[in-house]
């Protein structure tokens, strides 16, 4: 693959940010070359120099290097926050690795990740319960992260569970879950109404998240009045398949996992969003709904999707 200097080093910028662990430059040319950039150990050597020089990345010891808030800042105003190569190709491979048993409650499930300063930890726990009570997150079980190379000594971390983790539960059912769009959701009178704002994920480099972050939004004035925004995602599935999904909602509640904002019959619109002919339409909340309303409060917080595959048993209610 053909690129400028600058699509290589914004190529490394966003493989650097899709590691939990600082990664070391064989792995790094190992991602690039998955994404179809070859490059020489020293051509590596010169854009981690550059990106270095700039502040964009930073070394941790020997383990390698991370990316700064200088370099998810140039990410977000270049608009290429793809990930190691796209969201959706990182979507299949952890739905397959994640096992969850929605009719036995065992298995391992997908999570995301967030950080942020320990001083906040009770109030973003309380915020995911808040959320989950009012059928904005899709649930309150979380397992606390008190060290890690990616933590200062002064953070904690969180793993959460991900929305994308319904997609492989169903995926094992043997429903074929096509995730279209994301997006924006107001609300009115507590009821989820119609898509304001959307993005197609095979056709966008942005997330629903921050879409969300980059406008005025705001989740709290749902909680607080019923009336507001919220960002949220939406999946097609064959409509034969409409009531194995509606058991599989049911039998999740068991398991504090929800944020099911609207699942609509075959061949019926969802939140104002057509679906194809034999289709039904899912819009589910954005997994990371809950550290929107922390920021709306004020904490900074930084949040990387699917993040890892954990066993379900070490996440509870805090």
């Amino acid at each position: 693959m053909l690129l400028t200097d600058e699509k290589v080093r914004h190529t490394i910028l966003s493989v650097i940010k899709d590691e939990y662990d600082p990664i070391g430059s064989r792995k790094l040319s190992e991602k690039l070359e998955n994404l179809g950039v070859e490059l020489s150990e020293a051509a590596i050597r010169y854009h981690l120099r550059i990106l270095e020089e700039r502040g964009y990345i930073r070394k941790v010891g020997n383990f390698g290097r991370v990316i700064t808030e200088k370099g998810l800042r140039e990410l977000r105003r270049a608009g290429v926050h793809y990930r190691a190569g796209s969201f959706l190709a990182k979507k299949e491979e952890q739905m397959y690795r994640s096992n969850f048993n929605p009719d036995k409650g065992d298995g391992k499930i997908l999570v995301n990740i967030c950080k942020f300063d320990r001083r906040y930890l009770d109030q973003i726990v309380d915020i995911f319960r808040e959320c989950y009570k009012s059928g904005l997150a899709v649930s309150p079980l979380l397992k606390i992260i008190e060290s890690g190379s990616f933590l200062s000594e002064k953070e904690v971390g969180l793993y959460y569970i991900s929305g994308i983790a319904i997609d492989g539960m169903l995926l094992r059912k043997g429903l074929s879950i096509h995730l279209k769009y994301g997006g924006v959701v107001e609300f009115q009178n507590h009821t989820p109404a119609r898509f304001i704002e959307m993005i197609g994920y095979e056709s966008s480099s942005i997330s629903s998240i921050e879409l969300f972050s980059t406008k005025p939004y705001s989740v709290l004035e749902v909680i607080s009045s019923g009336t507001g925004e919220c960002p949220a995602t939406f999946r097609e599935f064959p409509g034969i398949g409409y009531g194995e999904v509606e058991k599989t909602v049911k039998a999740l509640k068991k398991y504090e996992i929800g944020g099911f904002l609207k699942i609509g019959r075959p061949n019926q619109e969802v939140l104002g969003i057509p679906v194809g002919v034999g289709m039904c339409g899912m819009a589910i909340v954005t997994s990371s709904t809950p550290l929107m309303v922390a920021r709306e409060r004020g904490i900074e917080v930084e949040i990387e999707i699917m993040a890892d595959v954990i066993d379900y048993s070490a996440l509870q209610l805090l």
